[in-house]
């Protein structure tokens, strides 16, 4: 999604597709108030299913009726390619190596009080001090 679509979205330009979105962020939001985020998801992907089922059965009874042979109405998405690469895998798995390796000799110091002072301060002040740095 380009910065212009979501400027767009922000701005209200087109008001059928912008509530759409923010509808579906509220319902999204209101349902992790009630469950949790395993429920919320599980329900989504339920949703989504008995939809394109419905769909299925709906295009298939058409094409029965109308004597057409389209074949299927996902056939598209089907034949599409959703492989991951392996160097795409090799390069976000060794950045997610080195941000574990570097969190748990963080943590390691932290808790076996490497630095009495450290140890003592508020977690959160590391966590506040570390994010300014990035941003620096």
């Amino acid at each position: 999604m380009d910065a212009k679509r979501v400027v767009d979205l922000l701005y209200w330009r087109d008001v059928k597709t912008t509530g759409v979105v923010f509808g579906a962020a509220l319902l999204l939001l209101l349902s992790l108030t009630v469950c949790s985020i395993v429920s919320v998801c599980s329900y989504i992907g339920l949703a989504l299913l008995s939809v394109t089922i419905c769909f299925r059965i709906y295009k298939g009874i058409l094409q029965a009726i109308q004597k057409s042979d389209e074949g299927h109405p996902f056939k598209l998405y089907l034949d599409q390619e959703v492989a991951l690469s392996e160097d795409m895998v090799h390069k976000y798995s060794d950045m997610v190596l080195a941000k574990l390796n570097k969190i748990i000799a963080e943590l390691r110091r932290l808790f076996l009080v490497e630095d009495l002072v450290d140890s003592i301060k508020d977690p959160g002040e590391g966590a506040r001090d570390e994010a300014q740095n990035r941003v620096k």
